[in-house]
């Protein structure tokens, strides 16, 4: 069975880097496990981030717009 995770690449403290180390650490530490990222952020999160070595275990879900921590609540919505 698959397990499949899902992430918001552009949130939080050092996002998106982290998010993608964080991916490929798990990726590298559990070979062989079925596992599936579905990874949401910018086309551009995705032309920078995403490497060859583990492009495979990600099905990546473009947005054209994200909430930053700038944004006031009510806009959000």
């Amino acid at each position: 069975m698959t397990v499949c995770i899902s992430i918001d690449a552009m949130g939080g403290d050092g996002a998106p880097k982290i998010v993608f180390d964080g991916i490929e650490s798990f990726i590298n530490s559990h070979k062989g496990d079925p596992v599936e990222f579905l990874v949401f952020g910018t086309e551009e999160i995705a032309a920078e981030f995403i490497k060859e070595s583990f492009a495979k275990n990600i099905t990546f879900i473009a947005s054209e717009t994200y909430v930053t921590s700038e944004t006031k609540p009510s806009s959000a919505v």
